[in-house]
């Protein structure tokens, strides 16, 4: 589970360290650094591409890499590997945009909308899109109890005047056309889809037939709309008030506690359409019991890459539930989700990077693992996309834990 809290929360996780005192066992062995490598060497190929490039050494916070993107539209941080494939197959959709927007049929057609007083009704969406900088992630942040609940940016009605002309629709229609998420976190996409939507609504011929595909990786860490089937087409002709009561609803059925249907839609660290998967990742697991406690535990994400790893884990234990075995129930242990399998072990699914045995990954290990005991749990499995270095497997041995390394089949939807 150690994993778990490295990867997943480690905001959870942190804080509920504090809460414990290091056992012996914990304590025996010498904290070892987290890693720093060559960019090339971990990325190849992809660490340069047309409209981008990954700083070099890449650092990690002892669970996820950090890494720093430079862009023609400005320096950016990201948090793991996983989050990276987003944001390299977001720059391979940007730049198709990019080329429609440079076309003499676009420019005239823009020109002419900045004249209408349509154009001051702004965004429909009030995306939490910013700059993030930074050495650790939302998970890392957590051991110092970053947690700060933020009212939903993401309007429930669309502006108006963006309604009657279409914009927010033409948006979505956009983000579905080329895989990516209408609701992008990502500042110069969310920028580009703004400005070609409200283009398009208006009448141009060059977004109109900009429809391509993009190339790049698959799977569920890309979260596009497009390769997402029904559930992306219900993103691409919901509004974002329409989205919210069918996810509302369908929370409620699984007779989850209100109040915490409410906390977790609240949290405008999630996207629409994160929300929307989650959602779908739940409702696929019928059976699954204490779905409140795992709704509960994800609610409190405070920044939009914890809330992005909650996606993918809830799409990640959906896939398992699916195709190689059922799970039981959800099992909150220290702030951080696990389930249960019916031979009574306790899973955790944990996209994260490299974890190193320093001393927070320690101390996480000691706590869980006297936490699991107490659960009565039939040993501990944690599964990650990534690697551990050979000090944390001694470590997670000697404690009795089962560690899939690169377990990345269901992640890549295979």
């Amino acid at each position: 589970m150690s994993l778990a809290l490295a990867g997943l929360r480690i905001v959870a996780l942190a804080l509920a360290f504090g809460a414990f005192s290091l056992t012996a066992a914990a304590s025996a062995a010498a904290a070892e650094p987290a890693p720093m490598v060559d960019a090339v060497k971990l990325l190849g190929a992809t660490a340069k591409g047309p409209n981008y490039e990954v700083e070099s050494p890449v650092a990690s916070d002892g669970m996820l890499y950090v890494f720093h993107l430079d862009t023609p539209y400005g320096r950016y941080t990201v948090f793991g590997e996983q989050l990276l494939k987003l944001r390299l197959h977001e720059l391979a959709a940007l730049q198709q945009l990019e080329n429609v927007s440079q076309g003499e049929v676009f420019t005239s057609s823009v020109a002419s909308a900045v004249a209408k007083p349509v154009e001051a009704a702004g965004r429909v969406l009030a995306n939490p899109i910013s700059a993030v900088t930074g050495t650790m992630s939302g998970l890392g942040e957590a051991l110092n109890r970053v947690g700060a609940r933020l009212a939903d940016p993401y309007a429930k009605r669309g502006n108006p005047v963006d309604g009657l002309i279409g914009t927010a629709a033409a948006r979505r229609a956009l983000a579905h056309e080329h895989n990516v998420d209408p609701y992008t976190t990502f500042p110069p996409l969310a920028a580009r889809l703004d400005e070609l939507a409200q283009a398009s609504a208006l009448g141009s011929a060059a977004v109109r037939g900009a429809s391509m595909a993009v190339p790049g990786a698959v799977g569920l860490a890309i979260g596009g709309v497009r390769a997402a089937g029904s559930l992306g087409d219900l993103v691409k002709n919901k509004t974002v008030a329409e989205l919210d009561e069918i996810n509302e609803g369908d929370l409620l059925k699984m007779s989850i506690d209100p109040r915490v249907v409410q906390a977790f839609m609240a949290n405008g660290n999630y996207t629409p359409t994160d929300k929307t998967f989650i959602v779908a990742a739940l409702k696929s697991m019928p059976e699954t019991e204490d779905k409140a406690a795992y709704l509960a535990t994800i609610a409190q994400a405070g920044r939009p890459d914890l809330a992005f790893f909650h996606r993918l884990q809830a799409q990640w234990m959906a896939a398992y539930h699916a195709k190689v075995a059922p799970l039981e129930g959800f099992v909150s242990i220290l702030g951080l989700a696990f389930v249960r399998r019916a031979d009574g072990r306790l899973v955790g699914f944990f996209p994260v990077d490299a974890i190193a045995w320093t001393e927070t990954v320690q101390k996480a290990v000691a706590n869980l693992n006297a936490q699991a005991k107490a659960e009565k749990a039939n040993g501990l499995e944690l599964r990650i996309t990534g690697t551990v270095t050979e000090q944390a497997r001694q470590g997670f041995r000697k404690v009795g834990w089962r560690v899939y390394e690169k377990d990345t089949s269901l992640v890549e939807g295979q």
